[in-house]
């Protein structure tokens, strides 16, 4: 979704007084599949929430991933509790993932989601990452590899330009508040490694 563009007289380094608006986010990974290291791509099922004060925002309909696309949404869920509005929901996702093999078969990798508000920049709205909630499913599994829960962390991303606003000068920067998740893969160890090329040793070692 594009950028909402800042009017003309923001500047990044001082932007308008407005108040803050802190937004808890976390994550759940259901399951990874549809690992392709040919495409740069792997399919991810997590169900992602939030929790907010202001009853203006609406932050399960304007989150967006950084790094994929969200390809379906569903089992939507919203209310109220303890003084807070909370909204959560299931979605699948295509994320971009550029695999480094050069280790292979002994080769380790991370599998990230990132999200930000696409209304809002970050002097408006701030992520605040619900890190103690936030878990995989001992039920995901890719072959080949171990999963493990990393960490949920939020960061301030910027970006250097207008967005095509002529109104704003060239490489006008905007900064977002970004919620980062973390899952590693990891290669199960020697083992694998014995497994995978032990039958073609012994048939080089006959030849």
């Amino acid at each position: 979704a594009a950028r909402p563009a800042q009017a003309a007289d923001e500047s990044p380094a001082k932007p308008p007084t407005v108040t803050q608006k802190l937004v808890y986010v976390g994550v759940y990974v259901n399951q990874i599949s549809g690992m392709s290291l040919k495409e740069e791509k792997v399919q991810v099922d997590f169900h992602v929430w939030f929790r907010w004060k202001n009853d203006d925002l609406k932050p399960l309909e304007t989150f967006d991933l950084t790094n994929g696309q969200i390809d379906n949404k569903e089992d939507v869920y919203q209310a109220k509790s303890g003084g807070f509005n909370y909204a959560v929901c299931r979605c699948l996702a295509t994320i971009q993932k550029q695999w480094n093999v050069r280790d292979f078969p002994l080769d380790n990798h991370d599998i990230t989601l990132e999200i930000e508000d696409n209304d809002s920049e970050e002097y408006k709205l701030r992520y605040i990452a619900d890190s103690e909630n936030c878990n995989l499913s001992p039920d995901a599994r890719v072959p080949g590899w171990d999963l493990s829960a990393g960490d949920a962390v939020v960061v301030s991303h910027a970006t250097n330009t207008n967005f095509g606003d002529i109104e704003l000068p060239t490489g006008h920067a905007s900064t977002w508040s970004r919620f980062i998740y973390t899952i590693h893969m990891t290669r199960p160890g020697y083992g694998y490694f014995g497994k995978l090329f032990t039958g073609m040793f012994i048939a080089v070692g006959i030849s």
